[in-house]
């Protein structure tokens, strides 16, 4: 289970467990903070070198209504969050999901609180601009 938060995350795992008819779920917390692609690149080198099959990626992500803030890869948080972030880590994991199974199956997740906002390309293009900047 990729997580920002490891306590969080084995709250769900324990949850998961404990709601299993047989105890022999095989659920592993992995470190994810998708605001940062160092820590998406991490991860993905990560899984891929514990030799596990990857059958079904579910990208369920999502922050909203937060203020406006850019990452430390210059792109508006909720943005790289709920999207860059998410087709990174999709790039970096499709040679294994390939390799893993046939059927391959890549779930993105998504709300309706796109209905909202609005999206300006020329935004997003600056928001990155200003982070190569010097100050």
């Amino acid at each position: 289970m990729a997580c920002r938060s490891e306590e969080r995350a084995r709250e769900a795992i324990e949850k998961m467990r404990s709601e299993e008819q047989e105890s022999s779920l095989d659920v592993h917390f992995l470190h994810l903070d998708l605001k940062s692609f160092q820590s998406v690149v991490k991860f993905a080198e990560e899984f891929q070198s514990s030799n596990n099959e990857l059958h079904l990626l579910i990208l369920n992500a999502a922050i909203y209504g937060v203020p406006f803030a850019l990452t430390d890869d210059g792109y508006e948080s909720t943005f790289q969050v709920n999207y860059l972030s998410h087709l990174l880590l999709n790039l970096l994991l499709l040679p294994l999901l390939k390799r893993s199974t046939p059927d391959v199956r890549v779930v993105f997740l998504s709300s309706k609180m796109h209905n909202f906002a609005s999206f300006d390309l020329e935004c997003a293009a600056k928001s990155k601009r200003r982070m190569d900047q010097p100050q």
